[in-house]
């Protein structure tokens, strides 16, 4: 089966009509996340798989968004997916599609899914054939498990559930040994009753014929029954053997996960105390509520308090110098009186008063104007003047100073702010000090507890990666407590096998001496004697079966084994990468499963390989099983694979595409590789390659969060 073209039609992100065109090697498809690479897986897988009710309502599910959107009243759209490949010689198309309408502005849903195939004769003529049987005859139940992987987590499609099974039917030839070994049973059993019916017949040594016939049936039941218990103690024993040697070998793994998590546990728990810490106190609440606010104006006091220092010294110092001046001012006239005039002489306003009123009051007299006496007063004034004459004159009244209270009331505001109101402010000022300060610690500790949580979450998770394991932690942890469980469980069960094998060897013992008995006394009838010798070659013939049966099945585990390290050292050419050794297993129900074991050169089992090894080893088991199919069948199949490297390094990427290039295998890999930081495709490292390249790439003109604005398109970037 070769892949040619896939067209794609209203499906998903791609409104419109698309093609891709794959190449008969390689073919890479490379995009970011939400460009469509796993919109083409599913429409790939949409086309290849029976339609169910599941897949049914999958498919119309996927109509695009933007088709629609656009999709007008009364019209109608169809969604289509078409696969032409090639087959044997022979061209194939497979096709999938409904119709969708609107009526009223109601999107009709479709009830019914066309799924069409056409094949195309050698003259040409292309005919209709019913697509499920096409289907099932060219890409069957048994295939397909190995065809399709969506992850790295489905790629070790060989230990899944019947797939072995499965895998034995299609590339051995057990199905014939099988049933050539039903058809030789019921010959045996047809055998085995004629046998017993002729001895019984036998008139000589009857009783005791029938007597040890009665024996026989009962040790074959015996037999039987041991035979179940066996191979149910032997499934146990191998179970919890499995287990022990599995918790055995990841006991390393068990106690790093066990630090590991109690590390995350006490992180955990100190997250929890100081987000509640830190939470309990709001900063922007406390400001009033607590008068955290006054925090801020201890600068305003102490220029306050220097202001309030400031004015009453200039306040003191203001009437210092006013007493001053007024006791300087008395001092002068008292010494120009002293100096010039009699002591009784009265002051220049006191003359002046009494030259008005024409009288003396200095003797006591009368002085009219135009007397001596007035005369005298006048001359008196006239000396006095010109005494005072040159001397500073001081003003007749002096500005009072600071007449107002408010130096009074800054003092009595300042003194209610200090004492003990000043005390309990400072204490509160502390306290938010050092509340803020262990606040701000407690978020800084906050902030580091968080990153240690993320390590050491990422540590869990490597170490997880690192040993493939898929179990949650809890029940990783829990494996732990059951591993001396399992270690007793297993040796107990080893006890009862021993003593059950015992038991049998003493009932086929047993039984084989009732054959020579019953041999012993019919020896001499010629019908039982070729009856038996009937019956004992159909027994050699169906243990031939069942041995032939097995060796065939070892057989092909050893050349799939062969192949599977072929492929693996070319896949792992510049990196260490073990050996893989594949183990037949039966299951509790009788099943064939493989066990895959990577070893090292020694034979030592690899017990924890990382993502990058194990990758490698499923991708190794996957390409041999398609190179023993194409030499069994005369068939080759395309493996098509989304996103199944994301352990690779971008180096080791880069050599793998090149080594599938060279498998001359149809191969379909998408993946956001190749791509750079900016999303933009990795030239330098494409221009190495020698594959098929496409880009898909949603159109920038899409709106976040709308389906319906989103729309992908595919371009070829390497042909």
């Amino acid at each position: 089966m070769l892949l040619k073209k896939l067209v794609i039609e209203n499906f998903g992100c791609f409104p419109g009509i698309h093609e891709i065109t794959f190449s008969p090697t390689l073919t890479l498809i490379i995009g970011d996340n939400g460009d469509g690479k796993t919109t083409i897986f599913e429409a790939l897988s949409a086309l290849l798989q029976h339609q169910g009710n599941e897949q049914k309502n999958l498919f119309i599910s996927r109509f695009s968004k933007k088709a629609e959107r656009e999709l007008q009243d009364g019209d109608s759209k169809e969604m289509s997916l078409e696969l032409f490949f090639e087959h044997k010689g022979q061209e194939f198309q497979l096709k999938k599609s409904c119709v969708f309408s609107r009526q009223n502005g109601v999107l009709s849903v479709p009830d019914t899914i066309l799924h069409t195939a056409l094949v195309e004769r050698d003259s040409g003529e292309r005919v209709d054939w019913d697509a499920s049987k096409l289907i099932e005859r060219i890409f069957d139940t048994s295939l397909r498990q190995f065809c399709l992987f969506k992850g790295e987590s489905e790629l070790d499609a060989i230990s899944k559930a019947g797939a072995f099974g499965e895998l034995l039917k299609t590339l051995s030839d057990i199905a014939s040994f099988d049933d050539f070994k039903k058809y030789v049973d019921e010959l045996s059993t047809t055998a085995g009753k004629r046998l017993k019916g002729e001895e019984r017949k036998c008139k000589k040594n009857s009783a005791e014929i029938g007597k040890i016939h009665a024996n026989r049936d009962e040790a074959k039941k015996k037999l039987k029954y041991l035979d179940e218990e066996i191979t149910s103690t032997q499934i146990n024993h191998e179970a919890y053997e499995s287990l022990y040697n599995r918790l055995k070998a990841n006991q390393d793994v068990f106690q790093a996960l066990d630090e590991l998590n109690k590390q995350r546990e006490e992180t955990v728990e100190k997250l929890d105390r100081l987000q509640v810490s830190t939470t309990s106190i709001n900063p922007n609440i406390s400001l009033l509520d607590d008068l955290w606010i006054l925090k801020g104006f201890s600068p305003v006091f102490e220029e306050f308090r220097k202001k309030a220092d400031y004015w009453n010294s200039e306040k003191r110092a203001a009437r210092v110098e006013a007493k001053a001046k007024e006791e300087a001012k008395e001092e002068a006239m008292k010494e120009a009186k002293e100096s010039v005039l009699s002591i009784l002489t009265p002051d220049e306003s006191a003359l002046e008063n009494l030259i008005k009123a024409e009288r003396c009051e200095v003797c006591g007299r009368d002085a009219k104007k135009g007397t001596e006496a007035y005369q005298h007063m006048c001359d008196r004034l006239k000396e006095l003047k010109k005494a005072l004459e040159g001397r500073e004159k001081e003003p007749s009244i002096s500005k009072q100073l600071f007449c107002s209270k408010h130096t009074e009331e800054i003092n009595a505001i300042y003194n209610s702010l200090t004492g003990e109101t000043q005390r309990e402010l400072n204490v509160n000022m502390d306290r938010v000090d050092k509340r803020m300060k262990k606040l701000i610690a407690e978020r800084k500790e906050l902030e580091q507890e968080t990153v240690t949580l993320a390590d050491i979450e990422g540590e869990i998770k490597n170490l997880f990666i690192r040993n493939s394991l898929n179990e949650s932690v809890q029940s990783i942890l829990k494996m732990q407590e059951t591993l001396f469980d399992a270690y007793g469980q297993a040796n107990r069960l080893e006890g009862i096998l021993e003593q059950l094998n015992k038991r049998k060897e003493k009932v086929i013992a047993e039984i084989e001496g009732y054959d020579k008995e019953l041999s012993s006394l019919t020896k001499d009838d010629p019908n039982v004697e070729f009856l038996r010798r009937v019956y004992e070659i159909l027994s050699d013939i169906q243990r031939a079966f069942v041995e032939g049966r097995e060796a065939n099945a070892d057989q092909l585990i050893a050349r799939l084994e062969k192949k599977s390290n072929e492929y693996l050292s070319k896949l792992s050419a510049h990196d260490f990468y073990g050996f893989i050794k594949l183990i037949r297993n039966k299951t509790p129900n009788n099943e064939d499963e493989v066990i895959v074991e990577l070893q090292d050169n020694l034979g030592g089992i690899i017990t924890n390989p990382n993502g990058a090894q194990k990758t490698s080893e499923c991708l190794a088991i996957l390409f041999a099983i398609a190179e023993l199919r194409q030499k069994k069948n005369d068939d080759l199949y395309p493996l098509i694979f989304d996103a199944p490297t994301s352990s690779f390094s971008s180096g080791r990427e880069s050599n793998f595409y090149e080594i599938v290039t060279n498998f001359n295998k149809q191969c379909l890999i998408l993946t956001k590789d190749l791509l750079t930081v900016d999303g933009s495709p990795d030239l330098e490292r494409i221009k190495k390659l020698t594959c098929s390249v496409l880009r898909i790439q949603k159109k920038p003109d899409f709106i976040p969060g709308d389906l319906a604005t989103i729309e992908s398109e595919i371009k070829v970037i390497r042909a």
